[in-house]
């Protein structure tokens, strides 16, 4: 029996909320798209850096990360951006960015948005912008 922290007993705490929640679908080997949803922070960045360093594995030519659904990120997601751009261009792959309103304000704010294309849902197989 538990007992309440009202009774002296210990402290119940409820189950953890999934803050961010990652989608990652591959098309083939030269294609992966990664869908965040949830806040970007400090706490939940690295569940996406494991998910995009999984999506990496197969050096894929195209990684599309999708944040449209992302309502707040900080420094620590704009690292992962940083550094998964970086690890493409090792092999000459591209990263595909559909960022929501706050993202491309951080990208804004800290002068980093003429380093990714940016797009407005899924690109097609084709399909730049920046």
């Amino acid at each position: 029996m538990s007992r309440s922290p009202h009774d002296g007993g210990p402290a119940v705490h409820p189950p953890p909320v999934a803050l961010l929640t990652i989608d990652v679908r591959r098309d083939g080997d030269h294609r992966v798209q990664v869908c965040v949803a949830g806040e970007l922070d400090q706490d939940t960045a690295p569940q996406l850096r494991r998910a995009v360093s999984a999506a990496l594995r197969g050096h894929p030519a195209a990684l599309h990360i999708d944040l449209a659904a992302v309502p707040f990120a900080d420094s620590a997601g704009l690292h992962i951006l940083l550094d998964t751009r970086s690890r493409l261009e090792d092999w000459g792959g591209t990263l595909t960015v559909d960022a929501g309103e706050q993202v491309r304000d951080l990208l804004r704010l800290t002068g980093t948005t003429p380093l990714f294309t940016l797009v407005d849902g899924e690109p097609g197989p084709t399909s730049k912008s920046g």
